[in-house]
């Protein structure tokens, strides 16, 4: 290309940029709050187009045998950054001929839509600052007087053509390329970002609540030691099914396991896991447990995971929900560990049983199991269904690790004895004593510990200590005898237990406790999470506890609960609510 082509396609350059700059600043005393950022983006104009006009003069001085052809194609090219800042003020241009029309003044309605102006113009400001450089560059031919001393100095000279065919060969030429791929990256970026939120995952990190305060102390007291160790060693496995009664310290025992997978997934490994949880109305739900297993793996990839969900991505785009099918997101979950392919995924799902589907979960499961490379760690209660679909497969009883469940137990015990001063003198009574009924259950040995850390004399602890209660139900029997002692407790404990017994979910506790004394009425049978503010049963055993036909025909049936009676009672309760609003 000759000179004159070149000035002529400079100057097109330069005219845009004049005109952008005029319409900037129209625009800028129509709208408020508009000043800073228009008046930025006009300084940025004028610089490139004192640039431009020291490019141009030059350009128009050469002729087409001795015009610098690297010079030209920095400010000719096709995607050079000349043509690249001139297609910015071009599109800026349109947008605001659209909104600013051919009148001097600014409607209303222009005002208006300020806001979404300007991140076009932030973002023009990002490109011509990515520009700016390059163009720059071109001003070293321009301190040379003639073509001639160029080609007399053509030693002096060879660092500046060396610029500029790196430019055009190598890392600036690439730059406008680079500059577009970077564009692409932030933009799949913000789709996998907006994807990841649309598939409305549960967060599967937050729902650690589902242990109480008593369940954390266990935990960090180190109480798991002679547990843990033999099935961290068996998840070596490609599936391990471990099962236990009620109480017996299962959520407990896998927060213990997940906190050592996830210091192995901090090195390069990759961890999901999902806690069943029957105070959460969505965590019981089986295809929610696959969702949020689905996302924590596109979350934790290192790969561009988007071109293999494409599907997702236009689900999306048309309006359509995040997929609720199991089949469907069993796919999508085997398409995801495909990503980790050198990694072999290993999912952790606590208290199967707590999910209303669970027959569903353990189905995929057994499939999972076969056709994905990955590894899979559960616990629940024994199932009915689990053992013909995890037969043949590494499953662990606790009930058969009775000598490492009372070895935890002793530990966890004398731990908590050894807090309380009044305690201790009996310490050689109360360990055998609740080790010898636990029957492997964490929950009622921590059960008895809040009854004796209660107790005011060294006699009321010899007759927590004699009487000590058989299983859960009968220790829940226990409290509700102390809530009846007191005239208006039992009120209270009832009203209370009606919120909590059928919620969808977790409930305020700032609301939950306006009542004085609560907590203290409730005692065991709730629990009060202070970080998150929120109040639910303490336990899942407590929920059977208040809907089962014991209860009812038992000496405490004003306490018995259904989730019909206890909708009913919540709905009079709203509907009350509103009339007194009204």
């Amino acid at each position: 290309m000759d000179g004159l082509s070149a000035a002529v396609t400079i100057l097109e350059i330069i005219k845009t940029g004049i005109s952008t700059a005029i319409a900037l600043q129209q625009y800028g005393v129509s709208v408020k709050n508009a000043e800073k950022s228009l008046q930025k983006l006009t300084d940025e104009i004028n610089m490139i187009n004192n640039i431009a006009n020291l490019a141009e003069e030059f350009v128009r001085k050469l002729d087409k045998k001795t015009a610098p052809a690297d010079f030209c194609r920095c400010w000719i090219a096709e995607k050079s950054p000349a043509m690249g800042y001139k297609k910015t003020l071009d599109e800026l241009m349109k947008t605001l001929s659209h909104n600013h029309g051919r009148s001097a003044g600014m409607g209303i309605l222009g005002r208006l839509k300020w806001p979404l102006i300007e991140p076009q113009i932030k973002g023009a400001i990002e490109s011509f600052e990515r520009y700016i450089p390059y163009l720059q560059l071109s001003l070293e031919w321009i301190n040379t007087d003639t073509l001639g001393q160029i080609s007399n100095q053509a030693a002096q000279h060879h660092g500046i053509l060396a610029k500029l065919e790196t430019f055009f060969d190598g890392k600036l030429a690439g730059a406008a390329n680079a500059s577009m791929q970077s564009e692409q990256q932030r933009e799949d970026s913000k789709c996998r970002d907006e994807l990841k939120g649309w598939m409305d995952a549960v967060d599967a990190p937050s729902n650690t609540r589902v242990l109480s305060v008593k369940d954390k102390r266990i935990r960090a007291g180190g109480c798991l030691t002679s547990i843990s160790i033999p099935i961290g060693t068996r998840l070596r496995n490609a599936f391990l099914w471990v099962h236990g009664k009620p109480g017996a310290g299962k959520s407990v025992l896998i927060s213990a396991v997940i906190e050592r997978l996830s210091e192995t997934a901090s090195n390069g490994g990759v961890l999901a896991y999902f806690y069943c949880d029957f105070r959460t109305e969505r965590s019981t739900h089986a295809f929610e447990v696959i969702r949020s297993l689905l996302t924590q793996l596109l979350r934790q990839s290192r790969k561009d995971w988007l071109p293999s969900f494409n599907d997702l991505v236009v689900r999306k785009s048309n309006g359509s929900p995040p997929p609720a099918d199991l089949e469907m997101l069993y796919k999508l979950l085997l398409r995801a560990i495909r990503l980790h392919a050198n990694d072999r995924p290993v999912f952790v799902i606590d208290a199967l049983d707590e999910s209303k589907d669970y027959v569903k979960l353990v189905e995929l499961f057994e499939r999972l199991h076969k056709e994905g490379d990955c590894r899979l760690f559960a616990t629940s209660r024994p199932l009915p269904n689990a053992p013909k679909a995890f037969r043949g497969l590494p499953t662990i009883d606790l009930h058969e690790m009775h000598a490492e469940t009372l070895c935890d137990m002793q530990l966890h015990v004398e731990k908590e004895v050894a807090k309380h001063d009044k305690l201790m003198p009996f310490r050689d009574k109360i360990v055998p004593s609740l080790l010898e009924k636990a029957d492997g259950m964490f929950r009622w040995v921590q059960l008895q510990l809040d009854r004796l850390t209660c107790c005011h004399t060294q006699g009321d602890i010899r007759t927590v200590l004699d009487t000590l209660p058989r299983g859960l139900y009968e220790t829940y029997d226990r409290i509700l005898t102390e809530v009846n002692k007191k005239e208006f407790d039992g009120r209270i404990l009832k009203s209370a237990l009606l919120w909590l017994v059928d919620s969808l979910s977790e409930l305020g506790g700032d609301k939950f406790l306006s009542s004085e004394g609560v907590l203290d009425v409730c005692g065991s049978l709730v629990s009060y999470d202070t970080k998150a503010g929120v109040v639910s049963l303490s336990h899942f055993s407590v929920k059977e506890y208040l809907l089962d036909e014991h209860l009812r025909r038992g000496d405490f049936g004003q306490y018995h609960l259904s989730s019909s009676i206890a909708n009913s009672h919540l709905a009079k309760l709203c509907l009350d609510y509103l009339r007194m609003t009204s």
